[in-house]
């Protein structure tokens, strides 16, 4: 038995989406496509969101870095394979980085928005060199590897569009309600080996994005939750991508009224997937690469102020999104292909 309680984070994130829906009517009742939003408004984009309520880190040219988690080195934002790195880096953590997460959604979308002036009849439509089928009635799908029902939620619209050009083919389906409310759900495939899902929402002040996929070799499922009006952020990532597998969860604040952020993890390098350490930290300090000091939670358990609330998974009201799972990600391409 684990020393600490998790909790189901599918179910967690799964219920908050469809809990938003049926408060704000995300779809209509029938999925027949009506909605408070005039049909071909475009989808918004989350990129902006993301930055708003998380770090963001680049550098350039990333130090090397270490797997060992119980070290600053396996944690230096500055360093390649480091867990700060891997979060909050895109170019460091590649697609195990919320923000290059985000940035390959709103590609999509914007790709997708290129047809918005269509969404209001189904049919094949072509733009740009590409061909959107676009389908008013959505047909029943589960998501793979998430293993989202669309039959759970009414879903207006479905997007299939295809980019010869990139080798891209893309299947969205979304909701729209009122200003600033929408979900996104979509699989995507780029060649033989590239490939994702996505379950994205945005609803009043919370955005959250769910996300699983491969990409040259790098394997990842992505939980986060921002909220764009107190300015905090939750997440958790189990990934390959820093080179050893492993997990990290945490969340913090980027405002002027609370900027620490607090983040634990654990990987399967030697024995060390028992073992779970962490760095609480300020904005500010991570930003600059200031070296924080990491503790060994069983030895130093995280208190409840601040940022810390995040990863103290055995406090009452326990906010955080917790892990993920070891080895909770997709093989490859083959896990996330889309069944017709």
């Amino acid at each position: 038995m684990e020393r600490r309680k998790r909790r189901s984070l599918a179910a967690v994130i799964a219920l908050s989406v469809l809990a938003a829906c049926l408060v704000s009517g995300c779809g209509s009742e029938s999925g027949s496509g009506s909605s408070s939003v005039a049909p071909g408004t475009p989808l918004e984009l989350f990129s902006e969101d993301v930055e708003a309520c998380t770090p963001l880190l680049e550098e350039a040219s990333p130090d090397e870095g270490t797997y060992d988690i119980s070290s600053w080195e396996g944690w230096d934002p500055e360093a390649d394979k480091s867990v700060f790195g891997t979060l909050f880096d895109p170019g460091i953590g590649r697609i195990a980085c919320i923000h290059k997460v985000a940035e390959i959604l709103d590609t999509h979308i914007g790709l997708v928005n290129t047809f918005s002036d269509e969404w209001s009849s189904s049919g094949t439509y072509t733009s740009a060199g590409m061909t959107a089928e676009v389908d008013t009635t959505v047909p029943q799908f589960v998501l793979p590897f998430l293993g989202f029902d669309s039959r759970l939620i009414a879903l207006e619209k479905m997007v299939t569009l295809r980019v010869p050009s990139d080798n891209l083919t893309l299947h969205m389906a979304f909701s729209q309600s009122g200003e600033g409310n929408q979900i996104v759900i979509e699989q995507y495939s780029k060649g033989q080996t590239e490939a994702g899902v996505f379950i994205a929402q945005r609803q009043a002040s919370k955005t959250r994005i769910w996300y699983a996929g491969v990409s040259a070799g790098d394997k990842v499922q992505l939980m986060w939750e921002g909220d764009t009006s107190g300015l905090s952020f939750m997440i958790s990532v189990c990934t390959n991508a820093g080179g050893g597998n492993w997990e990290a969860m945490g969340g913090g604040f980027t405002s002027s009224g609370g900027d620490d952020i607090a983040v634990m993890a654990r990987n399967n390098v030697a024995v060390q997937l028992e073992d779970e350490y962490y760095v609480h930290l300020t904005l500010n300090a991570l930003e600059e690469g200031a070296a924080g000091q990491v503790l060994l939670a069983s030895d130093n358990p995280p208190g409840t102020s601040g940022a810390l609330a995040y990863i103290n998974v055995d406090m009452d009201g326990y906010p955080g999104l917790g892990y993920l799972g070891p080895d909770a990600y997709p093989e490859d391409a083959d896990a996330l292909a889309w069944e017709d």
